[in-house]
């Protein structure tokens, strides 16, 4: 069974998670300057220095899947720039969600997608 939240394990879990999400965006970023790096190498040259930055794209991609992964073992998923957190509540599965940078979770959504605030979370998803 996949690991669910309520609103205070999920806050109590942002002390990992920005830790999670700042290593994977410093990768994410360096990731796409690589890329980019490597593609305009494929379109001028051959090499060795091209070989290395190749190895160096497949250990940032394998970063970033770790470190999705890791996120993914407590019960949230990193997505569009925000942390979601699965949660259930009496109205059916729900999703909590940070926006990295803020203090706490501010917003939730059920599976329709409408985000709404934090004050309007089902009382039997607090915690």
């Amino acid at each position: 069974m996949k690991l669910t939240h309520t609103l205070h394990s999920a806050n109590r879990s942002l002390v990992l998670v920005r830790r999670i999400v700042a290593d994977l965006q410093r990768t994410r970023d360096g990731f796409r300057t690589q890329r980019r790096e490597l593609l305009r190498k494929e379109l001028r040259e051959q090499g060795v220095e091209r070989a290395d930055l190749e190895q160096v794209v497949e250990r940032q991609r394998n970063q970033l899947r770790a470190l999705k992964r890791e996120l993914g073992d407590i019960g949230a998923v990193y997505r569009e720039g925000l942390v979601r957190f699965r949660a259930l509540s009496s109205q059916g599965p729900l999703e909590l969600i940070w926006k990295p940078g803020a203090d706490a979770l501010e917003s939730w959504c059920h599976s329709d997608g409408v985000t709404r605030p934090i004050s309007e979370l089902p009382s039997d998803a607090l915690g």
